[in-house]
Formats: C-alpha cells, sequence, structure tokens
C-alpha cells in the first residue's frame, strides 16, 4: 500500500473531475466488450471486535491456478501488536478440515468445508460452503457461507467484524468487473475496469467515472469520485504493464474511501507515519474500507 501511495502526490496527471451519480454520454461496459480478464486470487480483510473488546485482523485468501487448483488460506494477527506476532496457516487445499494455532495469548481454530461448494468464475464460492475462525474456544471471530442454515442452540456467540479491504488479482487487464462496498450499511456497486491500448476507462454503476487516454505519459494518476456521497480516490499505476516488455509487467487500480472531504489519501499516510502507526494499519481503520485490483500478464 505505501509503495502505490508514494507514486502520487502534487505533480500526479490530473483528469477532468466525474461523480459517478452523474450521466455520461459515453459508451457503458457492456458495449463491445473485450475479452475479459481472468480472477485468480481474492484475499478479503477483515477487522473484528471480540467481547473482550481485544481487535484482530483476519485474512482470507482464495486462489485458483492451472497447474495447481483451488486454494485457500487464512491467516490472523492481532491489530494492537506487531506484524511479526501473527500466526499464520499456510495454504489450504483440501476440502474439509481444521487447523489450529496461536496468536499472542488468544488459541484459533480454523475450521472449513468446501465438499459441496459452489464457484462462480473465479476462485471464491458461491454458495454452499463453511468457513469459520474460533477464537479461545468462546466466539466466532469470522463465519462464513451458508451451509448451516439452521443455527445449532448451542452456537457460539459472533464477534464484531467488517470486510475493511479487498485485494483482487486478475490476470489480463482488457476487461475486469467486480462489486464494491465503500461503507458498513452502503450498497453494493459494480466496478468496472477497461483496458485499450493507450486508454483506461473506470465505470461505477455501469457509469463512466475514469476516462484515460495516452498511458504512455498518463501511466500514474489519480481522481476522487463520489459515491453515495462519500468521497473515494481512485488511483492507478500502470507503467510496469506498458514498459515491462517481460510477462511480469503488472498494473495497480486502488479506490479508496477518504476518511474526510478536505483531506488526502497520501497527507493522510504521511500524517500516519509521522505518529508512529503503521501505514498499513489504516487499512483496518472502521469505514475506511478499500478495493486494490491488481493485474498481471500471467498467472504466477
Amino acid at each position: 500500500m505505501r509503495d502505490l501511495v508514494s507514486c502520487f502526490g502534487e505533480h500526479a496527471v490530473k483528469v477532468s473531475d466525474s461523480y459517478c451519480s452523474g450521466s455520461s454520454s459515453s459508451p457503458s461496459p457492456s458495449s463491445h466488450p473485450p475479452r475479459s480478464s481472468v480472477l485468480s486470487a481474492v484475499a478479503s480483510l477483515y477487522s473484528v471486535k471480540l467481547s473482550s473488546h481485544k481487535c484482530l485482523i483476519i485474512n482470507l485468501t482464495w486462489s485458483k491456478n492451472p497447474a495447481t487448483g483451488p486454494s485457500f488460506s487464512i491467516s490472523v494477527s492481532d491489530a494492537a501488536a506487531a506484524a511479526a506476532a501473527a500466526g499464520v496457516a499456510s495454504p489450504i487445499r483440501k476440502k474439509r478440515g481444521s487447523r489450529s494455532f496461536d496468536v499472542g495469548a488468544s488459541r484459533i481454530d480454523a475450521a472449513w468445508d468446501l465438499s459441496s461448494a459452489k464457484y462462480g468464475p473465479g476462485p471464491e464460492p458461491i454458495s454452499d460452503y463453511h468457513v469459520a475462525v474460533v477464537v479461545d474456544g468462546k466466539e466466532y471471530g469470522l463465519l462464513l457461507g451458508d451451509l448451516y442454515k439452521d443455527p445449532p442452540p448451542k452456537r457460539l456467540p459472533c464477534a464484531e467484524s467488517a470486510m475493511v479491504a479487498r485485494r483482487e488479482r486478475v490476470v489480463g487487464l482488457s476487461n475486469y468487473s467486480t462489486k464494491a462496498r465503500f461503507c458498513d450499511l452502503g450498497l453494493d456497486h459494480e466496478i468496472t475496469i477497461r483496458c485499450r491500448e493507450q486508454e483506461l476507462s473506470m465505470f461505477v454503476d455501469r457509469k463512466r467515472a475514469v476516462h484515460v487516454e495516452n498511458l504512455q505519459w498518463n501511466f500514474r494518476g489519480c481522481q476522487t469520485l463520489f459515491v453515495e456521497g462519500l468521497p473515494v480516490d481512485v488511483m492507478w499505476d500502470v507503467h510496469d504493464w506498458y514498459f515491462n516488455a517481460s510477462s511480469e509487467g503488472r498494473a495497480v487500480v486502488l479506490f479508496r474511501r477518504r476518511s474526510e472531504l478536505k483531506s488526502r489519501l497520501w497527507m493522510e499516510e504521511k500524517v500516519l507515519e509521522e505518529e508512529g502507526v503503521v501505514v498499513e494499519e489504516t487499512e483496518w481503520v472502521k469505514n475506511r474500507f478499500s478495493l486494490l485490483i491488481h493485474a498481471c500478464k500471467s498467472f504466477p
């Protein structure tokens, strides 16, 4: 996150203002759609507040590779401790099972059942699955899936949790669509990114919000949108995609809700660093959702 933010400053490329609630005469993403990009991995970051008021960060990653097949991993860390104190469960490829590990003074029990899971075009299941993370045997830190439709009478209580960040890795940058919710009680918004030759377009709810031409010059930039009245910073960096001739060329697009209208994302990061706060921890702040789309030219 810090590397991406450091790419932008006062001299970043500026494109014309656009609001997702406004009208647009540009074609919608459904007009002559190019070949779609392939979603290869999804990482969702959850902020969890336990009944003891202790806060944990749970990272759930789903991935799919033609050579190795689907897999997922779970990692848990203490939001108040250093990153080195995080307990990590290595990638899990079994369709059903459990695993336990310690994070500081907490005991983490993770269980999953993907034996009947149904999938969409990406690596993340959409129905008939179950993933649970239990903390100290007392409460669910995270409970996902619809496998258990009727709660058992002695089910553990669920801690307060919210998704605060989502990272999606795709192969190709020609045409990609996803969904994002920028506040807890907000709506799901359709995000579409289309890249053709030297043009980059981004759509929010099928209305073009960002359009960049001559990417060989405007390969980095930023713009502010308003989604449900909330300021959302959009930043892109496609330099490596165009100027790295190897198959390792990559592109990054970031959508991130700003905490205040008058602030700027890179200014917020600088203030946090000066105060001694780890920059990555800003991902965990409530109501600061971010969506990071990382495009690569081939499967890793």
